[in-house]
């Protein structure tokens, strides 16, 4: 004010010099009005500019919040939010749109700190805001809804995401535009959503909404949007655990792109989808670029922190052989396989379990190329490594096992082979798996014939035979059993037809089976005797104990027999009798002949004859 004063004094003062009219002179009026005028503008301003500083600073806030939530700097991101939400509390109140954008902000924060206590009610409170607003913009509550979908999910409540989701997406798709960069994101979350459950009955709407999302976002966005990177990811993901590598293939390699340029070449999160670009790129047999990958890969890892690095970076390496292995780069491939069992040596020892992986890539490889000797000290060591490591049952002890016959009989070196069939045989036993047993003893069976030794393959074609039997025991009920002993009284009364020959001997040997069945069904007495009536007619004798033909065959005539004495049917039985025990006769059987011969005199005569 003293300034515009300043102005009047002068004015009046030249005035009067210079001798103006005073009609001039009372020009002063007409200032001082212009000066209440000026006076009004400027306190309206002064009035105006706090609230233009408020605006302006919570923007400074919000866009800093924003910069630090996508690089993942969730730590400092905090605080800053904390005060943009007070900032736009004390400056437009409780209920102001922006109160509500700043609770999402700070919401989205605690939430990707795993702090869903803290997001819930914040996500929860700024959607209560937008919706009870007089005229609630549906943009904005879609918005509400999505962050309150993303905590949710974050904290692995799937299903309660998934309602937020659709939620929004129904106002969304009433109130936008079809390529509406938020639709967008509404889409790719609902699709991350329903891969997240698995619910492989929406897989098409699944792919249809990432490809949906990914259009709006890359024309809206551009193609280097942090949110886009995110979605490929995603999206490259369904594809690969479908077994689509090679449409997996680009979607990552844009991800990595794009991340890469925010978040730098190796943040975990790179290192990560890099990871998963490998993978499917050696899925899709694109090894060239798998390889490249890999390489950058072993180089990221280096550089990791976590106390699995070392071991990270040899499986890593193991992987790099790997690949180099089936593009026929055998020299390379041993060279990244022989580096990462280095690695774990010299970090953990050459005892350690993590040494186990890569050292049998290694010996895989070595017997890939034939290389047998090297592929044989390799498997020794593997052995010894998994045999100190894990439990005398590990599948990877019998597994080195066979590994190691194989490179040994490719060697020629089927005696030093025998020790390691043997330790085979022993950890099936171990393993009470019947299957396996018996592969085990067919391989040991099939050494001992190659080695001439027939008479220890011949014990071991029987403890194959005893095996099945044990299979087909587990099965079998006693109504089994008594149907097989009847089924072997015809089997052995068909051989006494030939005499002594080849069916004579197998119905010896299926007596011997029998015997066997009943001894693991704990027949212990039967059994002991059927297998010594077997061993009887292996050696052409004559058998005079319990369980023998004679008498097995009186106990079916004596069910056979319906009818009373004089019938018919009860003269074929007797003539049945004494033509077996003709046939018994000339095989030297003498004992079961002379029984039969005076059941079927019995029965003529109508008197009962003694049970053998």
């Amino acid at each position: 004010m003293a300034f515009f004063a300043l102005i009047y004094s002068q004015t009046a003062s030249q005035n009067a010099s210079s001798g103006v009219s005073r009609h001039a002179v009372k020009q002063p009026r007409s200032v001082a009005v212009v000066f209440r005028l000026i006076l009004v503008f400027l306190l309206v301003i002064c009035a105006v500019v706090p609230v233009f500083a408020q605006d302006a600073h919570w923007e400074t806030l919000n866009t800093r919040v924003k910069n630090l939530y996508t690089r993942e700097r969730y730590a400092e991101a905090l605080p800053i939010a904390e005060e943009l939400l007070q900032t736009a509390e004390e400056a437009w109140g409780p209920n102001d749109t922006r109160v509500a954008m700043s609770l999402q902000n700070l919401a989205s924060i605690r939430s990707a700190q795993n702090d869903f206590a803290a997001a819930e009610p914040l996500a929860q409170h700024a959607l209560k805001i937008l919706e009870a607003a007089p005229s609630p913009e549906p943009r904005k509550v879609a918005r509400a809804l999505n962050t309150l979908a993303s905590v949710y999910m974050t904290a692995g409540k799937l299903a309660e995401a998934e309602s937020f989701a659709q939620r929004a997406l129904q106002i969304q798709e009433k109130a936008l535009l079809p390529d509406d960069p938020d639709l967008g994101e509404t889409l790719a979350g609902l699709a991350s959503l329903y891969q997240m459950q698995f619910k492989y009955a929406k897989y098409g709407e699944m792919e249809e909404y990432y490809k949906r999302a990914i259009a709006i976002l890359e024309k809206a966005n551009g193609p280097r949007d942090p949110l886009l990177a995110t979605v490929l990811g995603d999206f490259a993901r369904v594809y690969s655990m479908s077994g689509r590598d090679a449409q997996a293939v680009p979607l990552f390699a844009r991800e990595v792109a794009i991340k890469e340029l925010i978040l730098g070449p190796d943040n975990p999160h790179v290192f990560l989808e890099r990871c998963l670009l490998a993978s499917a790129q050696s899925g899709a047999k694109q090894y060239a670029d798998a390889e490249q990958t890999y390489k950058r890969i072993v180089i990221s890892a280096q550089v990791q922190e976590g106390s699995d690095r070392d071991f990270r970076v040899s499986g890593f390496y193991d992987a790099l052989g790997g690949v180099q292995h089936s593009e026929g780069k055998d020299a390379e491939a041993e060279d990244s396989s022989l580096r990462a069992v280095q690695i774990i040596q010299d970090t953990r020892g050459p005892q350690d379990p993590e040494i186990m992986a890569p050292l049998g890539q290694l010996a895989r490889l070595y017997n890939d190329e034939k290389k047998y000797p090297q592929a044989e000290g390799t498997y020794k060591r593997l052995l010894a490594v998994t045999e100190k490591n894990d439990k005398p049952q590990s599948p990877r002890i019998v597994m080195t096992l066979d590994e190691l016959i194989k490179v040994l009989s490719e060697q020629g070196k089927l005696a030093e082979a025998e020790p390691y069939y043997l330790r085979s045989i022993e950890f099936w036993d171990r393993r009470t798996q019947t299957a396996g047993a018996i592969a085990a003893r067919e391989r040991y069976a099939e050494l001992l014939r190659k080695l001439n030794r027939e008479p220890e393959a011949i014990a071991v074609d029987n403890q194959i035979k005893e095996l099945r039997l044990e299979q087909q025991v587990a099965q079998m009920k006693d109504g089994d059993i008594a149907d097989m002993k009847w089924g072997l009284v015809a089997l052995e009364g068909a051989a006494l037809q030939q005499g002594f020959g080849t069916a004579y001997s197998q119905a010896a040997d299926s007596l011997a089976d029998y015997a066997t069945i009943l001894r693991l069904k704990g027949r212990t007495e039967e059994a002991k005797n059927v297998a010594a009536r077997a061993q009887s007619m292996r050696e052409h004798g004559d058998y005079a104990g319990p369980e023998s033909f004679a008498a097995w065959l009186i106990e079916t005539a004596d069910r056979m027999n319906l009818n009373s004495p004089g019938s018919v049917q009860h003269e074929r039985v007797a003539d049945s009798l004494e033509n077996a025990a003709g046939l018994l006769g000339k095989v030297n059987r003498r004992t079961d002949a002379s029984i039969l011969d005076a059941k079927a005199k019995a029965m003529r005569a109508g008197v009962p004859a003694a049970r053998p």
